[in-house]
């Protein structure tokens, strides 16, 4: 349940998130843009809830 919970907080609660992905795609260094934008906004995730971060480093490390 965690593993959803932090993939709906990335999509729907992230502020720009979707805009940012959005912005990138088709553009030239895409694939090396969005495992960073990912892991920023999964940290961003683990820092504001702690309970959720071991569910964050999980979907971070499965990102490629």
């Amino acid at each position: 349940m965690d593993r959803i919970t932090v993939n709906w907080l990335r999509h729907e609660h992230m502020d720009g998130y979707e805009e940012q992905l959005a912005a990138i795609y088709g553009q030239f260094g895409v694939h090396e843009a969005y495992p960073i934008l990912k892991a920023k906004v999964l940290a961003a995730i683990a820092e504001t809830l702690p309970e959720l971060r071991q569910a964050c480093q999980a979907a971070d490390q499965s990102r490629n």
